[in-house]
């Protein structure tokens, strides 16, 4: 039986923010509760085809958490498409192509994760999601203030060609979509779309 770990916002507070989780066992006070490690690794499903897990399942897609497989510092674009794909059949980067979506995706930022690198990457002069659907043709989150105060995407520090959503701890501007420099080191969420 699988578990999954949710965190859950509420009023702009991590609403789990000062608790540790460990599942079967009593909390353990030796963690700080902004490592990585401050939860366990809930019980998941194998990927199939591959050595990947399923961290968390919708209607629609299962989900694959880079830092519970004790992977925290990708590079974005290809590299995270790589890693995706490399646990199993039909991974690739989260597209973030609905309201709904996004709503999940904010609520995994938070003080364990403070931001993720999503599967889009620039071609051209656009976004392009790993589904090869268009950023922003459904869906958009821009951040409006971004490291300069700029409207996102800004491209403030070339080359900006890697799709991330950060904190509200990085420009204290919420949960929002930033371009940033894809050398950049961050973990990522990988979807596999249910069939």
């Amino acid at each position: 039986m699988g578990l999954t770990v949710c965190l859950a916002q509420f009023g702009g507070q991590n609403f789990f923010s000062n608790q540790q989780f460990r599942f079967g066992r009593p909390p353990s006070r030796s963690r700080g509760r902004n490592s990585f490690r401050s939860f366990s690794r809930p019980q998941s499903q194998r990927s199939r085809g591959g050595t990947g897990a399923v961290h968390h399942s919708d209607n629609e897609y299962d989900y694959h958490y880079s830092w519970l497989n004790n992977e925290r510092s990708l590079d974005g674009g290809d590299a995270v498409n790589s890693y995706c794909r490399s646990q199993g059949d039909g991974w690739t980067g989260v597209s973030i192509e609905s309201s709904r979506k996004n709503s999940f995706i904010q609520g995994l930022i938070g003080g364990n994760v403070p931001y993720i690198w999503t599967g889009a990457k620039k071609r051209g002069n656009n976004f392009v999601w790993s589904n090869g659907n268009l950023v922003g043709a459904t869906f958009s989150s821009w951040s409006h203030t971004g490291g300069e105060g700029r409207p996102q995407p800004d491209n403030r520090d070339p080359p900006e060609n890697c799709l991330a959503v950060l904190g509200r701890q990085v420009y204290h501007d919420g949960i929002f979509w930033h371009d940033v420099k894809c050398t950049h080191k961050k973990p990522t969420v990988c979807e596999r779309r249910k069939f």
